[in-house]
């Protein structure tokens, strides 16, 4: 059985691009004892999801027209979470995939330094151990490679901001807009004491977070941004895209950067919609900026 410690250790790997250590997360997550707070508290929670019934005994929170049930890997994470006691249980990874309702979202460890979202298709492959198809959806969706990425700089690629703030301005599933491009990086590689990953040139990276989408979805956003942009592309790689709800492990690593825009009615998951006692209970501009996936 996963302590914390390993989940956190195969959540960093797989934020690097890591299969192996994305596929060991889920398994592990599956037979790790998680802590769920419980719906009735001490004090009501105000912005509540509608709960698919009055025995349903998990704590929910409404944001951003979804569902999100917030579990942590240890007691000291949910307490820096929530800031106050609060009545939990503890719950294998898979009895809490069987409890969660449907359409229902999982944040694994809001507010620390790694964080995972899991959407409801990643829910519903879970409750069937089907850790191969999130793993194959990885494999078709990009191309893993262990990186590190920071900001794209003011300056660069002006006629691509351009363009892009004309498209996701189309789009109103899409919240934020990261961009970025990937850094050389050095990984332990087995049998050597080390390896560089670099390419020929920097890889621009952009960021979509977006509301609850479907697989179908993400990859029709993915293939309209791609084709519009390609002929700003000719003759070097396209960017790689990473949108967030899905099994794009990368994700998280875009939340440490500012996002290059964000839509005026959005407004983040935990500074809009959780309050204990009326009050939000933690600062919500910190846990945006440290959050994982």
């Amino acid at each position: 059985m996963a302590d914390s410690t390993t989940l956190e250790t195969l959540m960093q790997a797989a934020s690097l691009g890591s299969l192996e250590a994305a596929a060991r997360f889920f398994e592990e997550f599956l037979e790790a004892q998680l802590y769920v707070p419980h719906r009735f508290q001490e004090q009501p929670l105000s912005d509540a999801p509608e709960y698919p019934n009055p025995f349903f005994n998990l704590l929910g929170v409404q944001a951003d027209g979804r569902a999100v049930i917030p579990v942590f890997t240890s007691q000291d994470c949910l307490d820096d979470w929530a800031g106050m006691p609060l009545t939990v249980e503890k719950l294998s990874g898979i009895d809490l995939m069987n409890k969660v309702p449907e359409d229902w979202w999982v944040v694994l460890n809001p507010g620390q330094n790694l964080e995972k979202e899991l959407s409801p298709w990643e829910i519903d492959q879970l409750r069937g151990r089907n850790i191969a198809a999130i793993i194959a959806e990885l494999e078709d969706a990009e191309e893993q490679t262990p990186i590190s990425f920071v900001a794209l700089s003011e300056d660069a690629e002006k006629e691509l901001k351009a363009l892009l703030l004309d498209l996701v301005k189309e789009i109103p599933s899409i919240k934020k807009l990261y961009l970025a491009q990937n850094v050389q990086l050095e990984v332990e590689v087995e049998g050597d004491d080390s390896r560089k990953v670099e390419d020929e040139a920097p890889r621009l990276l952009i960021g979509l977070e977006c509301g609850n989408l479907s697989v179908e979805e993400r990859g029709s956003i993915r293939d309209k941004i791609l084709t519009s942009i390609a002929k700003l592309f000719i003759g070097r790689e396209e960017p790689q895209i990473y949108i967030n709800g899905g099994s794009d492990m990368m994700f998280g690593l875009f939340k440490q950067l500012e996002p290059f825009y964000e839509r005026a009615e959005n407004r983040s998951f935990f500074s809009r919609c959780l309050k204990f006692f009326n009050k939000r209970f933690y600062d919500a501009k910190s846990f945006c900026s440290r959050c994982f996936i």
